[in-house]
């Protein structure tokens, strides 16, 4: 009888640990989805939301962004989102979306104006794989992602970050729902990106680190940073890690390149939820730091300097 007591006892613990992980997921979802609904003015035509669906040719398929998407239909679908308001208050009403297909693993896309001729001023760019496999998961691969103001100086309210060689646009929140809509609408699991700074993955909401122990990692690294980017400000912050300034435990450590994953589908988002993942995870966020800054260090960089000027 005790045992029968103590089995159900124990599976009563097991089904009350896997209700609260699904309530938890069922949260995460509707809220991400309350989250990117807000980008569209209406909903998406029948024919653009279905445009892989048409028995295509390789050689139409080759003219198109991930085999997907033309230059027309990808300019209808950022007409239907608050992006071309929001960029004509740059002073830009003269937008054009422009392809670079030549590369036959990696497609990249530009937002270019008529008034910047040169390459580099750009307003948006993306550098996407055409291989979206990751072991069973199909993944939006963006290996490369960069929004600026060709037009923009840098101000207080808006200082220089690390890579960056004109300002930023201010709407990267809404380029990141325009990403995960067009991953949801092609059945991708997820997207999959890699920070190469810490103000990158810093501004990634609904993020995780593929390996848990970078994420642990990670989390251990903001909240001992958070005091000096409430204090500095993230740009001061980005760039003193960026300048080799951060220190683990007294030591210097530098920031690295690692993937990062936004999930889409719930089997996804179960992976970063498994036992094994979150455990790894909690043991590296324990183990990790304490994380300091050198600013005695950073402020012989002039990081002040740094900030409105050209680095390079």
């Amino acid at each position: 009888m005790g045992d029968e007591r103590a089995i159900l006892s124990r599976f009563h613990q097991i089904l009350t640990f896997f209700t609260a992980k699904i309530e938890t997921l069922s949260l995460i979802v509707t809220n991400i989805g309350e989250y990117f609904k807000g980008l569209f003015s209406f909903t998406l035509d029948d024919d653009l939301r279905d445009i892989s669906d048409s028995d295509e040719d390789f050689m139409e398929k080759s003219r198109k962004f991930l085999d997907r998407y033309s230059v027309k239909e990808l300019t209808e679908i950022i007409n239907q989102t608050i992006l071309p308001e929001k960029v004509k208050k740059l002073g830009i009403d003269d937008w054009y979306v422009e392809f670079n297909l030549q590369d036959p693993v990696t497609h990249y896309l530009y937002v270019r104006t008529h008034q910047c001729k040169e390459d580099e001023k750009f307003i948006a760019f993306m550098a996407a794989s055409l291989n979206q496999r990751d072991g069973k998961y199909d993944l939006f691969h963006v290996r490369w992602f960069a929004l600026q103001n060709p037009l923009g100086e840098f101000t207080n309210a808006r200082p220089r970050l690390p890579g960056q060689k004109y300002p930023g646009t201010g709407f990267g929140r809404d380029c990141v729902r325009l990403t995960y809509y067009l991953a949801r609408k092609a059945g991708r699991d997820g997207i999959l990106n890699s920070p190469e700074h810490f103000h990158n993955a810093y501004m990634y909401d609904f993020c995780y680190f593929v390996d848990p122990q970078q994420e642990g990692w990670f989390r251990k690294l903001k909240k001992d940073l958070r005091k000096d980017i409430k204090k500095k400000g993230l740009a001061l912050v980005s760039w003193a890690i960026y300048l080799g300034c951060l220190r683990e435990k007294g030591n210097p450590v530098k920031w690295e390149m690692k993937e990062q994953a936004m999930p889409i589908s719930l089997r996804y988002y179960a992976v970063f939820f498994l036992p094994r993942y979150n455990y790894i995870m909690e043991k590296a966020k324990y183990e990790s730091g304490p994380f300091t800054i050198d600013w005695e260090l950073a402020e012989k960089q002039c990081l002040d300097k740094i900030l409105f000027n050209n680095p390079n």
